[in-house]
């Protein structure tokens, strides 16, 4: 599976030498507090199904205080969960003394969330057991800027309040360094042919420097979430590592590194390591045959063969979770349809079955508000257009609309036709790259019973941005302009894990998950027209 006896000796005393380079660093870490309290255990351990099973779910609530009632309907507090399962975009309503709560679907530990506030406050968050938030509106607007992360008018209260002004305030901790090493870190080129000594090397001097910074701010910050540090730390770097060989075969020596390596926080870089480290595996060249046409099935089963010869059941089920990585929710389905048979551990069961008890109801609530009655319904009923262009462009904008109610009116709208369905966002590359074939793929298909609809989130944007953007691009179909509330509606219709997102409803109003990965999938109006047909 791995390189030879002698290759892994030499890496193993590669490594051994890289250890001795950073070992003042370590042990001095080792007296700052990089060890877990006693009784904290990882959730790929077997003993974490007992505290699972004891644990409730943590609970978010914050309040923006000294805000007027003219304010309320403005404020939009939109948030994003780290899950097992990607990130999950989600919306939540300000009650009228400017007071509101985050749902979390599990009872598991360190719950990252990504927490923004249009113009007012962002921040990674941390929900462990309980978390309030209280947001001064009035020192933050002297301030005259946005707050990121900690600041003045911000409180961390409750049983995680000391947690995230203890991480938090690390991101702030000599950030211009921190950022300048991350730049770096981005510039590392993709390896042809991964080699241990140049993969450790091109990370390794990143990964120590940011050590170091950590390190000093241990020591000048002294807490009991010190060890919270490394493991992500750890994390980040072991899934780069595992990133740069996918396809390729990992030296023996670097693999056990990575394998005795355990996350303790659900957190993007957790989440990444477990994910990066099973495409890995899924991709080695000497696991499993490696060509475009293999079905997901015979992909999902022989991970699962795989993860169980690896590694211990408790490990494995955890890693298991992460082959359900499609964003098609009928492939979600699938996936966790091979998945659950095999699982071993209760915890990963239960949030097996009710990620697949997700999937089934996604795809029956958008079948059937695309079935709503009603034969009426136009594409003037969305309201008048803000704008229509000479190059055929009907622009709308939206807002305080149910996602139910959107599909039904956009079903109605359009009866007799197939939609193709495109999520974006103004500042969004990937996005903006789908665009030119997008609009050269709806001027070939003219006389096909299909209309293009863009719909664009007003999520870090604004309606000018919008306007602009399509008239730069002189893009033709249907535009809508929708609130965040509604963006995220659609997301979870569709399981849009970003930007862009993009679905198929066919001639029959019937959503048809997975036709559209990419609207640059299809390749000219002749794969379109089977598609529909």
């Amino acid at each position: 599976m791995h390189k030879t006896m002698a290759d892994t000796k030499e890496i193993f005393l590669y490594l051994n030498m890289k250890t001795c380079i950073t070992l003042c660093v370590w042990v001095a870490a080792f007296f700052t507090g990089y060890t877990q309290p006693a009784g904290i255990v990882a959730m790929e351990d077997m003993n974490f199904n007992e505290q699972f099973a004891n644990r409730a779910i943590p609970v978010v609530t914050g309040k923006l205080l000294h805000i007027t009632l003219g304010e309320l309907p403005t404020k939009t507090i939109s948030y994003t969960l780290v899950t097992l399962f990607g990130q999950v975009r989600k919306t939540t309503d300000l009650a009228a003394d400017g007071s509101f709560r985050l749902e979390l679907e599990y009872p598991l530990p360190f719950q990252q969330i990504w927490l923004y506030i249009d113009s007012i406050f962002y921040a990674g968050i941390y929900a462990n057991k309980d978390l309030h938030i209280e947001l001064d509106l009035r020192k933050i607007k002297a301030s005259g800027k946005e707050i990121n992360f900690n600041g003045d008018g911000v409180r961390y209260l409750g049983t995680d309040g000391a947690l995230n002004m203890y991480l938090n305030d690390y991101l702030l901790f000599r950030r211009s360094e921190q950022q300048a090493l991350r730049t770096r870190m981005r510039q590392i080129p993709r390896f042809q042919n991964p080699v241990a000594k140049e993969v450790i090397f091109a990370y390794g001097s990143i990964f120590d420097s940011l050590k170091m910074i950590q390190d000093d701010y241990i020591a000048t910050h002294p807490s009991p979430y010190a060890w919270l540090l490394e493991n992500e730390r750890l994390s980040e770097y072991y899934s780069l590592i595992s990133y740069c060989y996918w396809g390729h075969t990992m030296e023996n020596a670097l693999f056990d590194k990575i394998k005795e390596h355990k996350t303790y926080l659900l957190s993007n870089n957790s989440t990444d390591f477990y994910r990066y480290l099973s495409t890995y595996l899924s991709t080695h060249p000497g696991l499993q045959p490696r060509t475009q046409k293999m079905q997901q099935d015979q992909m999902i089963d022989k991970g699962i063969l795989i993860l169980d010869s690896i590694f211990s059941p408790s490990r494995a089920d955890l890693m298991k979770l992460q082959l359900n990585n499609s964003k098609d929710i009928t492939e979600q389905k699938s996936a966790l349809e091979r998945i659950l048979p095999g699982m071993h551990t209760n915890w990963c069961r239960t949030v097996a079955k009710s990620e697949y008890a997700h999937s089934v109801a996604k795809i029956a609530t958008v079948n059937k508000a695309l079935a709503s009655s009603g034969n009426s319904i136009t594409a003037a009923d969305f309201g008048k257009p803000l704008l229509q262009t000479d190059f055929g462009a009907s622009l709308y904008k939206l807002s305080n609309v149910k996602g139910a109610d959107f599909l039904a009116r956009l079903r109605q709208s359009f009866s007799g036709k197939a939609i193709v369905f495109d999520l974006w966002a103004t500042w969004c590359a990937p996005c903006l790259a789908e665009m030119p074939h997008s609009k050269q793929l709806q001027q070939h298909s003219k006389d096909l019973p299909v209309v293009f609809v863009y719909v664009c989130t007003s999520n870090n944007s604004d309606e000018n941005k919008w306007k602009s953007k399509i008239g730069e691009l002189k893009l033709p179909g249907i535009h809508f302009y929708i609130d965040e509330t509604l963006d995220a509606e659609l997301s979870q219709f569709f399981s849009f894990s970003g930007y862009p997102g993009h679905a198929f409803i066919d001639r029959n109003g019937v959503y048809k998950p997975g036709a559209i990965k990419r609207v640059s999938d299809i390749k000219d109006s002749a794969a379109l027209a089977a598609l529909i047909n």
